[in-house]
């Protein structure tokens, strides 16, 4: 199974082993499939039975930044709910450092599920990631959850900012699912439109947002 290419863990159950020596499972993806270019880890919007806790998600992303062939030729990833307790920054936090990397220089689609991680903090940090000049440049699909937190606009401002310099130019799909009142802070919103007009993405195809009103 060395060269498999593919794998779908939709259905899994992963934060029922969490306790057990099971958990590592997780970690040992990259090292076991190194040339794995389509990884779905839970599916996205709380697919049934699909979960993965902070500490689970710290040891795989760790494994993906590690040295030597780990996925390096990883093209698309999904990233399911969090589960199980307690939720802390280390997930998140591990996850942005390998995008950090540059270990994942390959990847074209990142779709990110509502995860209690995903705070004011640590989303922020993970934009700043994606946002590292030519680190995950040739990224099409991007899908994420902002969390209902003001500071989480920073996040997007980063990510505006990554666009108006270019960073994001293969971009074809952006979905942002808002859970708070933009309203209250149009700018965050408007700084986003003028990066996605300001001609450097110019392959984009789809763009969904979606916010609470005020």
């Amino acid at each position: 199974l060395k060269d498999l290419e593919e794998l779908d863990l939709q259905k899994a159950r992963l934060s029922e082993v969490v306790e057990t020596d099971e958990a590592a499972d997780v970690a040992a993806i990259p090292k076991c499939f190194p040339k794995l270019r389509r990884l779905n880890l839970g599916g996205i919007q709380g697919a049934a039975g699909a979960r993965l806790n902070s500490s689970q998600l710290r040891d795989f992303a760790c494994a993906l930044g590690g040295n030597g062939e780990s996925c390096a030729s990883l093209e698309e990833l999904v990233i399911p709910n969090g589960g199980g307790c307690p939720y802390t920054p280390e997930g998140v936090e591990a996850l942005a450092e390998a995008f950090r990397s540059g270990r994942l220089s390959n990847l074209r689609v990142l779709k990110m599920s509502n995860r209690h991680d995903l705070t004011g903090e640590t989303f922020p940090e993970l934009c700043r990631s994606l946002a590292v000049g030519g680190r995950v440049s040739l990224l099409e699909t991007l899908e994420l959850f902002v969390p209902e937190d003001e500071n989480a606009e920073e996040g997007v401002r980063d990510l505006s900012e990554a666009i108006r310099r270019g960073g994001l130019c293969k971009l074809r799909n952006l979905k942002l699912n808002f859970f708070t009142c933009v309203g209250r802070n149009s700018w965050t919103l408007s700084e986003l439109g003028l990066a996605l007009g300001g001609g450097k993405c110019l392959c984009l195809e789809t763009l969904d947002l979606r916010w609470k009103e005020v």
